[in-house]
């Protein structure tokens, strides 16, 4: 199976997540709104290779949130 590495940038209103391979080729980008179950659900065709998220800026709480039940997704 192989590996994807998926990175947020993450701001007020939205976010852009990136997914790339072990090479380093991309292979998602798309900027999103901050909304849980939009994020969870353009994650799901990848969440059994991705590794596992990586979150560049948090900036505010409902962020914060976000970020938490992301991380919980990997966690389970």
């Amino acid at each position: 199976m192989k590996k994807l590495y998926g990175a947020f940038d993450l701001h007020s209103s939205n976010n852009y997540l990136g997914i790339s391979d072990e090479k380093d080729r991309r292979v998602y980008k798309k900027r999103l709104s901050n909304q849980p179950d939009v994020i969870l659900a353009e994650l799901e065709p990848y969440r059994s290779e991705l590794v596992g998220p990586d979150v560049m800026q948090i900036q505010y709480a409902n962020v914060c949130r976000l970020h938490a039940q992301l991380v919980l997704m990997f966690e389970g």
